[in-house]
């Protein structure tokens, strides 16, 4: 098999879920996975306010109700780079994003001298991740002047936040976050081996209908 893919939280997040379905629709492309209504809203939503940060486009009347929470979270504008990719290579150097090994979108960014802040906004249920924490380590790595990251997901559907702190001396211990799961993943591909993981999607809500643990929609 081939080195690995690059990746991301959402795509190792996947790969945990299920390997086998994550190499049926990343790797051979034989089923797409599509996205269901829920998903389409928080598109939606997240380019309402790209658009919003970015270009001063004023937010449509159904996401008006996110804005104050939205804007409490930006506390000004100045510095605020929405939809911000940063990549590392294998050697753990910023690199194009073209060329990554790993990589994170932020949907907030604002860097202030030796802080940092990353926001990324949610709309649904409020569970625990470890997604800030690679975005964390992607602004360490990308801005060597930075010392602390200040993350929070704005939970927009209940107008709550959470929000975190990582500081540089805390990279090991952000990396430890991964390392199971990057483990397995950079296997799955050396022994071209994709473990079918049953869940509850199997219940009809995975693409890969040949899979034995498949079951339709009840």
């Amino acid at each position: 098999m081939s080195k690995p893919l690059p990746w991301s939280y959402s795509a190792l997040s996947k790969f945990s879920t299920c390997p086998h379905q994550f190499y049926e629709t990343r790797i051979l492309n034989n089923f797409k996975d599509e996205p269901g209504e829920a998903a389409l809203w928080g598109t939606f939503v997240h380019k309402c306010i790209e658009d919003a940060v970015r270009d001063g486009a004023p937010m449509p009347d159904n996401t008006k109700k996110y804005g104050p929470q939205v804007w409490s979270s930006i506390n000004g504008l100045a510095g605020a780079m929405p939809e911000k990719k940063l990549a590392i290579n294998t050697k753990m150097e910023p690199c194009e994003w073209k060329d990554r090994w790993c990589g994170s979108i932020s949907d907030i960014l604002k860097v202030r001298g030796v802080e940092a802040d990353v926001i990324d906004w949610k709309l649904g249920k409020i569970k625990p991740s470890t997604q800030l924490k690679l975005n964390a380590l992607m602004v360490f790595y990308n801005y060597p002047e930075v010392e602390r990251v200040n993350t929070r997901f704005a939970w927009l559907q209940f107008g709550t936040n959470s929000d975190d702190v990582h500081t540089r001396d805390q990279i090991p211990e952000l990396w430890k976050s991964f390392e199971k799961d990057l483990t397995q993943y950079a296997q799955a591909f050396r022994t071209d081996t994709w473990q079918k993981r049953p869940s509850g999607l199997c219940n009809g809500w995975c693409p890969c209908d040949t899979c034995p643990n498949w079951r339709p929609k009840k």
